[in-house]
């Protein structure tokens, strides 16, 4: 693969070449060219073995795939920044003879947020009880906790089923809150 304006692109022999960096993938091996956004120092691993980790454009050469057979290509999620919100953490991909696949890992930089819901009375939000947002229902963790992504730089609401809405401004603890009952 040769790097080109906007993306890869195969090349006649079996060799990947990145910005900065020319690496041969064995004269009969096959390869992929994992990209994960623009994240660096991530490991990538096949079939469950840690094989490099993501160069500064977050992008990495694996040599060591198996052509016309499944290969798991995956990352940790524990390594994955509290900003990025990785849909997927693992990749099959099944490469054709002294090829490579692109495998670009589906991550997105988020505005998200761990909250603790407490009631006004001081007792923190029931474990197991759900919340409103955007649509989708959400449940509440142990000890009040919840997570709340998709924050705008002008601030969220959420609202905990029948019980009380929360009114989120980035850069503050907690802005506002509203009781509608207890709950």
């Amino acid at each position: 693969m040769v790097a080109m304006a906007g993306g890869w692109a195969p090349s006649a022999a079996s060799q990947s070449q990145a910005p900065g960096s020319c690496r041969a993938a064995g004269s009969t091996r096959s390869f992929a060219v994992v990209k994960v956004a623009d994240y660096p120092g991530l490991t990538v691993m096949l079939d469950h073995q840690p094989i490099r980790t993501t160069d500064e454009h977050g992008r990495v050469l694996i040599d060591r795939v198996r052509a016309y057979e499944l290969n798991q290509v995956s990352l940790d999620p524990r390594e994955i920044p509290f900003d990025a919100e990785l849909q997927t953490a693992t990749m099959t991909v099944t490469p054709a003879w002294r090829s490579g696949p692109v495998v670009a890992f589906p991550i997105e930089r988020v505005r998200a947020a761990t909250l603790r819901l407490v009631l006004e009375d001081g007792r923190r939000g029931a474990a197991g009880s759900a919340r409103a947002d955007r649509g989708a229902v959400v449940s509440v963790a142990l000890d009040g906790f919840t997570y709340v992504s998709g924050l705008g730089r002008a601030g969220h609401r959420a609202r905990a089923v029948a019980a009380c809405t929360v009114r989120i401004r980035a850069g503050r603890r907690i802005v506002g809150r509203r009781s509608r009952g207890a709950g």
